[in-house]
């Protein structure tokens, strides 16, 4: 819930807030969605003492003209009873400064596409006599595409009105230094000036730093007098384009922003990078380095291969003391399903013994509940609970439809089951609820799903293919309740494999078809989408509350942090069959070889990784 002040005079406006995205100098940035159409739209507060109304209606003129793809299109205002707000394009892969944050650096032809998608926004705005002022990192959004990224320049008149109001206030200096042309420093300004601040972006993205640096003062002197040196490792055509972008007079840059974008990709084409039709991997690689030897903390032998994990942690006794009622471990081998219980704590040396259940079919997922254990098969969902008379009893509880998907509620508390209707186009979505599953709502679902996830206690989301034709062109995501109310849709260009809960609220971490290497990191509130790299396609992915754990194929585990930087890389055993988190520094991991299955428990703070716990 957005709780920051004004937003509350929104409840009465066509757009539902999402979420803060952003601060900017003249008030903040919204994610917002519109009521009846579903579209979503970034809403910019505008601060009426920054903005006087005729200047601010002035420059509104001026950002209503421009209308280029590579500019952050004003849609609209909208006005509330105490703000107002520029409606303007949503996008949702964040600024070109939180991508060049990543620890890896994008690959070269990547990156002549951005510097690319900025200068055509510029030559259309430079076109109508509209200068930007602050071209920067924090004013280039990223809409993401399947191949990476569409570049858009954002805060068009906005800027320049800074630079009038800074100019009447009797400051000369407005702007970011560390990308202001020279003439700048005098209050001076054309499209060149733009010019070299795009020099200065494609320098820093190509090595990681920028030409100069410094606190602002050193910046003056360094952009006024100090020579451009520019290191051998940049490709020799593109410093060529660099070095004429960051000539000190504006008169021998280039004489357009259609001009730079012609020799960059001239020189693009001449250093032998990939074609930028065909651009391949997001990211560079990473040099070979040396993996950390695995240690398990328990290694249990299985007869059969483990399908599914579910560690659940410590729960508080609702009445009395505040006292865990202990940790418990579920595996799925085939039909069998096994319980361990550990009242100290898994790294307790006294855990109770394993106990197993006989369920009638293969076991294809597990929910803990309080009482007890709900398990789904492909035919029926079951409710295990346990009598300290009678043992363990199961009973079938839903009947389950041939093809339909499913996704339990991680305590149990909800069922959702989609099943495709004849044509495939679209799924009928039935929700079981209630203790004993015996409430029922139901849903239609405008598009048959590849996948169902109850992304919290009262809330799920459809997961489906968009296509036009048989061609497939991006992925939604359809929000329900469990009572049976459709919540609203959301899209991306990519094509998304599949979702893994978090334990951020409403964040889900994905894998993509077109960049199998990578990993995508998905908010649902606000809407926004982050690519990690990878070094190999994730087998197995689990989340963390200080980041992620991917494992491949070969047994590789990689520790990320939240923002993707890597923490430890480990030699694990081939052939995972299933994963699963313990919290707050633990994995459980099955793995098969042969006729051997196994069964490990690791303690990742008995590991060297750059990580406190």
């Amino acid at each position: 819930m957005v709780s920051h002040g004004g937003t509350q005079d929104l409840k009465r406006s066509k757009y539902r807030l999402l979420g803060l995205v952003g601060q900017g100098q003249f008030g903040r940035v919204y994610c917002a969605i519109h009521r009846k159409t579903g579209r979503l739209v970034a809403l910019k507060e505008l601060d009426r003492r920054r903005f006087p109304t005729h200047k601010f209606l002035r420059e509104l003129r001026f950002l209503l003209s421009l209308r280029h793809t590579n500019i952050v299109t004003c849609q609209a205002l909208e006005h509330v009873q105490t703000r107002r707000y520029l409606v303007m394009d949503y996008c949702e892969g964040g600024t070109l400064r939180d991508l060049m944050q990543e620890e890896r650096s994008l690959q070269p032809v990547h990156v002549v596409r951005l510097v690319l998608d900025v200068l055509a926004g510029l030559a259309h705005a430079h076109a109508q006599g509209i200068v930007h002022c602050d071209i920067k990192p924090e004013n280039v959004l990223l809409r993401v595409t399947p191949t990476g990224w569409l570049a858009q320049i954002t805060d068009f008149g906005i800027a320049r009105l800074s630079q009038e109001i800074a100019t009447l206030e009797g400051s000369n200096n407005t702007g970011s230094p560390a990308y202001m042309a020279p003439e700048r420093f005098y209050g001076q300004y054309s499209p060149a000036s733009d010019l070299y601040a795009v020099g200065v972006l494609l320098f820093e993205l190509l090595l990681g730093r920028r030409p100069f640096s410094g606190p602002p003062s050193d910046l003056m002197s360094a952009h006024l007098n100090q020579s451009l040196v520019i290191p051998p490792e940049m490709p020799t055509e593109i410093a060529a384009v660099v070095r004429r972008s960051l000539q000190k007079l504006p008169g021998r840059r280039f004489p357009s922003a259609l001009e730079m974008s012609q020799a960059l990709q001239a020189a693009a084409i001449a250093d032998g990078l990939m074609d930028l039709e065909d651009p391949g991997n997001l990211f560079r690689p990473q040099p070979a380095r040396s993996l950390q030897p695995f240690q398990a903390a328990q290694e249990q032998v299985q007869w059969l291969p483990v399908q599914q994990i579910v560690v659940d942690q410590p729960r508080l006794v609702p009445s009395g003391p505040a006292t865990p009622i202990g940790e418990r471990i579920y595996w799925a081998t085939g039909p069998m399903l096994s319980v361990q219980q550990f009242p100290q704590g898994i790294w307790s040396e006294a855990g109770g013994r394993t106990q197993q259940i006989n369920v009638p079919e293969v076991v294809e997922a597990i929910a803990p509940q309080e009482q007890g254990i709900l398990a789904l098969t492909q035919q029926a969902a079951y409710s295990i609970s346990r009598d300290p008379a009678q043992g363990w009893t199961v009973n079938r509880r839903v009947w389950l439809e041939p093809k339909a998907l499913t996704a339990w509620e991680a305590q149990g508390r909800w069922l959702a089951m989609a099943s495709p209707r004849p044509d495939q186009s679209a799924a009928d979505l039935t929700i079981y609820d209630g203790p004993k599953l015996n409430h029922r709502h139901h849903l239609a679902l405008k598009r048959s799903p590849q996948q169902l996830l109850a992304v919290d206690r009262h809330h799920g989301i459809a997961m489906a293919t968009k296509r036009e034709g048989d061609r497939p062109v991006g992925t939604t995501f359809e929000g329900f309740s469990r009572r049976g109310q459709h919540l609203g849709t959301l899209s991306t260009p990519l094509l998304i494999d599949r979702l893994v809960l978090t334990p951020k609220p409403y964040r889900l971490m994905a894998t993509e078809q077109n960049q199998p290497q990578s990993l995508v990191i998905l908010d649902l509130k606000p809407f926004r989408i982050l690519r990690l790299s990878t070094p190999w396609v994730p087998a197995f992915m689990a989340a963390m509350t200080w980041g992620y754990i991917l494992v491949s194929r070969a047994g590789e585990i990689l520790l990320l942090d939240e923002v993707g930087r890597e923490v430890g890389w480990i030699a694990g055993p081939p052939n995972p069959t299933a994963i699963a988190p313990i919290h707050p520094a633990g994995l459980m991991l099955a793995t098969v070889e042969g006729s051997q299955s196994m069964l490990y428990t690791v303690d990742l703070r008995q590991l060297e990784i750059d990580l406190l716990f």
